[in-house]
């Protein structure tokens, strides 16, 4: 029986990328699996039944920009270690994982990195923006197995999200999920990814449609539904008692249980678009800053809608987003008639 520790942190988008090592993992190997996550998205990962243990570490402290901070959360989650593994797995690419963890390793450390040039055979090199992210862990964990078993040479990837209960909440019957995006996390911010467009969009779902409307995300992201809403009730009021905001209060627990039971969903870029995919919801993202090569989606049901510009995608998969010179025209020129046309005929 292996001791494995797995190092992927958050944010929600990379941990639903991630999701199915764990399962991976017991599926190849009799093995114990620890996985260290942020305190915020503990919830996503907790009673997972292919995860024997989690470490949670503060990711508001532990990428605080005052590094008097930062180092005391990594020794506090030094601490709450305190043991070697039989493999440490670190799905992050900054080296600085590489050297912290490597030291709770008794056997291999396997990372996945962007510099080829890095000539450690534990490394993984995936070239930026040419595979998408979750294929490119599931070639983390393929070459951590090797380890143990060379002769495998693929693991089953898959998603699990059992360990979710259904939660107490009034909902129609059918609706369609619909995620603003426009927030952050601990580490980045997301303004670009923002659409200006959702306001036409959801007037014409309201006006030309009978469809229930589902509107997720965090408080920080509310604002720009509360302008929608006030143009709404200007505008057709009546229609009001089909939009159900649930933007104020809602758990990660909730947010992945109203996606599940969403006849479809519509988002940017984002954490809720990639669980929406992996449970291979229909699924219109929209992208702009960031590839939907390497973010994209992978379920036959989704839809990918981009305008693609010389400067698309700007965001280089280094926890960035440079200040925009073209007048945010990925985001700008990206149409409502065919999303709303794809939504229409897919429900």
């Amino acid at each position: 029986m292996k001791d494995i520790l797995i190092i992927k942190i958050g944010a929600l988008g990379d941990l639903s990328f991630a999701l199915p090592a764990a399962q991976a993992l017991k599926t190849a190997l009799p093995c114990n699996i620890t996985w260290v996550v942020a305190k915020t998205y503990e919830p996503f990962l907790k009673n997972h039944r292919y995860i024997n243990s989690l470490i949670t570490v503060n990711d508001k402290k532990l990428y605080s920009k005052n590094k008097f901070t930062r180092a005391w959360e990594v020794l506090k989650l030094i601490f709450q270690l305190r043991k070697r593994f039989d493999q440490v797995i670190i799905a992050h690419r900054d080296p600085i994982y590489y050297h912290v963890f490597k030291l709770f390793s008794r056997g291999s450390t396997v990372q996945i990195v962007r510099d080829k040039n890095q000539s450690e055979p534990q490394f993984v090199y995936i070239p930026p923006l040419q595979i998408q992210e979750s294929l490119a862990i599931k070639k983390l964990i393929t070459a951590a197995v090797k380890f143990f078993n060379p002769n495998i040479n693929d693991v089953t990837w898959q998603w699990d999200y059992s360990h979710i209960p259904r939660v107490a909440l009034t909902l129609p019957n059918h609706f369609v999920v619909l995620h603003l995006g426009g927030g952050s996390n601990a580490k980045t911010e997301f303004k670009l990814k923002c659409w200006p467009h959702w306001e036409a969009l959801v007037l014409r779902l309201l006006t030309e449609t009978q469809l229930n409307l589902v509107f997720i995300g965090s408080p920080a992201e509310e604002p720009t539904y509360k302008i929608i809403e006030e143009k709404i009730r200007a505008r057709v009021p009546d229609t009001l008692t089909r939009c159900h905001n649930l933007m104020k209060n809602l758990s990660i627990a909730a947010m992945v249980d109203v996606i599940r039971r969403g006849d479809l969903f519509v988002g940017v870029d984002s954490g809720p678009l990639h669980i929406a995919d992996s449970m291979n919801k229909k699924v219109c993202g929209l992208y702009g800053p960031t590839s939907a090569i390497s973010w994209g989606l992978l379920s036959k049901d989704s839809s990918i809608f981009q305008n693609k510009i010389a400067c698309s995608p700007c965001y280089k998969d280094n926890a960035f987003f440079p200040p925009c010179d073209n007048q945010h025209r990925c985001m700008e020129k990206l149409e409502v008639s065919p999303i709303f046309t794809k939504i229409t005929e897919t429900i």
